[in-house]
Parts: structure tokens; C-alpha cells; sequence
């Protein structure tokens, strides 16, 4: 049975993960290492300083005009089915 968590940022973004889930940390300032939550959770309890580096954002934007509206052509389709 799989046990969710909520990590919240510094930035108070949150993510609901479970036990198993991945992060790329930084521990006491050292090079980055990769933790499972239950590790991270583990080390919030101790003096040590964790840093989650903020992943690049990414902008999935057009970079030109669409010959016709997506949103209205998506809901007919959707209306057909």
C-alpha cells in the first residue's frame, strides 16, 4: 500500500508524492545526491540544512498563429464521442 505525502517548498508550493518518489538534493551544501521521500523525511528531523534546487521552468508556448481555435475544436470532438 503506497503512503502519500505532501512536501512543501520553501517557496510554499506543495507535491503529493509517495514513499518511493525520487529527489535531487543537496545535503549540508555538498553535491547534489538523489533521496527517496522517506530519506528526505528522515533528515528534516535532524540538523541537517536540505536544499531541493529549483527545477528549470518550462514554457510549452506557440510560436505561431494556429489556423483555427484549438478549445472549440477539442469540445465538438469531445461532443461526437
Amino acid at each position: 500500500m503506497a503512503v502519500d505525502y505532501k512536501v512543501t517548498r520553501q517557496d510554499s508550493s506543495d507535491a503529493f508524492v509517495v514513499g518511493a518518489h525520487l529527489w535531487r538534493v543537496q545535503v549540508n551544501g555538498r553535491k547534489d545526491r538523489t533521496l527517496n521521500t522517506l530519506e528526505l523525511q528522515h533528515l528534516a528531523g535532524s540538523s541537517a540544512r536540505v536544499r531541493l534546487p529549483q527545477p528549470p521552468t518550462t514554457f510549452y508556448g506557440l510560436s505561431a498563429e494556429l489556423p483555427i481555435d484549438p478549445y472549440p475544436r477539442g469540445k465538438a470532438y469531445l461532443a461526437s464521442i
